[in-house]
């Protein structure tokens, strides 16, 4: 039997593997941290996309809690933002949290809850906070000094907010994380894959 891989099939392999958006991953020593997060204290990573579409795969974040934290079950949330005006606007998705958190610092990996584009040329934040009402003993964290960050996003900013989102101050701390996303195929890409798919199918039953 033979099987023929046409330039469709090796695209949409191509077309599969993650990249990094935006990251200084991996955390070198947190030695500096977001300062006890809640509902609301919320840290705010401000970056611009490139000139293309990506679909969201995963952002992977370096977090302390400490044994309070654990023992309440306190979870991180961690949102993407819109901007406005240089500051963290509007909520725009909430990823699906890891759980599995453990006292100490440790790097742990949130997805997409039903897929989430990220725009091309466009403004957004990266924020974590909890649901707990006051400082709550979870800490997203920092090398110290701090990691620039790399990809194939901007960074624009780092923002803090100790009343919720009703006024920000501005954050030097380059919080750690790692966003990681797929590239928007063109639908003419998209043409491509399909008939790629199909002519394959076809040889194989003739084989």
């Amino acid at each position: 039997m033979k099987v023929i891989i046409t330039g469709g099939v090796l695209a949409l392999a191509t077309l599969s593997q993650a990249v990094t958006i935006l990251g200084n991953m991996p955390p070198v020593n947190g030695g500096t941290q977001s300062a006890g997060l809640s509902t609301v204290r919320l840290k705010g990573i401000g970056f611009t996309m490139p000139g293309t579409d990506y679909n969201l795969t995963s952002v992977s974040v370096s977090i302390g809690f400490n044994a309070a934290a654990i023992t309440a079950g306190t979870a991180p949330i961690l949102e993407i933002w819109s901007e406005s005006g240089g500051n963290p606007g509007t909520v725009l998705h909430t990823l699906t949290a890891p759980g599995g958190y453990t006292e100490g610092i440790g790097t742990y990996t949130f997805t997409p809850s039903g897929g989430f584009t990220l725009n091309a040329s466009t403004n957004y934040y990266l924020t974590m906070s909890t649901a707990v009402a006051s400082a709550s003993g979870v800490d997203w964290k920092a090398d110290s000094p701090g990691t620039a960050y790399s990809g194939l996003a901007s960074y624009t900013n780092g923002r803090f907010t100790t009343n919720g989102g009703t006024s920000w101050t501005n954050s030097t701390s380059l919080n750690s994380l790692q966003i990681e996303a797929d590239v928007v195929p063109e639908p003419f890409t998209l043409g491509a894959l399909a008939l790629g798919s199909a002519l394959v199918a076809r040889r194989r039953k003739r084989s």
